[in-house]
């Protein structure tokens, strides 16, 4: 039991290693055994993360044309390059899967917005709809503004912590 639940199963769930054992043998009362040697496994204890965080329903995110829906996020602190750039604007059409990057000193809203639109929208054209989390420099009146003058629909998703 210990061989299967430790190299077989790697520290996975009762179910996984009953399943694993049932294949090996057998024995009376054999499933409350691996029950109970599961819950007093040192290692599983030591590790255990807690229950699975709820998730949403999944979302249709079917689209038919290029930059029919433009996908933002930034990335960083990442080491800073030989002209002070620490963060990352990623923007991803979600029809092609064409992806920008731009190299941002910052994540203010006027950075982010004008990196937005030099870099996104004179380059590829004009989104019908930005999809992005609910970072402040996403969040703000600046891009509401960006987003109201140029009539893109702006959505957002909440990310679930890791």
């Amino acid at each position: 039991m210990k061989l299967v639940h430790e190299k077989v199963t790697g520290h996975l769930r009762v179910e996984k290693t009953q399943s694993q054992l049932q294949r090996r043998g057998y024995w009376h009362n054999w499933r409350r055994d691996v029950k109970l040697f599961c819950r007093n496994c040192v290692s599983c204890n030591k590790y255990h993360r807690g229950a699975i965080p709820k998730q949403g329903q999944l979302q249709d995110t079917r689209v038919g044309a290029p930059m029919q829906r433009l996908q933002i996020d930034i990335t960083g602190v990442h080491p800073k390059s030989d002209n002070d750039m620490i963060y990352t604007l990623t923007a991803v059409c979600a029809f092609t899967k064409f992806a920008v990057a731009v190299a941002l000193p910052d994540k203010s809203a006027t950075t982010v917005t004008q990196a937005l639109i030099d870099n996104v929208v004179l380059k590829l054209g004009q989104p019908s709809s930005i999809h992005s989390d609910l970072g402040r420099e996403f969040e703000n009146s600046i891009m509401k503004e960006l987003c109201g003058r140029l009539g893109i629909d702006k959505n957002t998703y909440y990310a679930v912590p890791q």
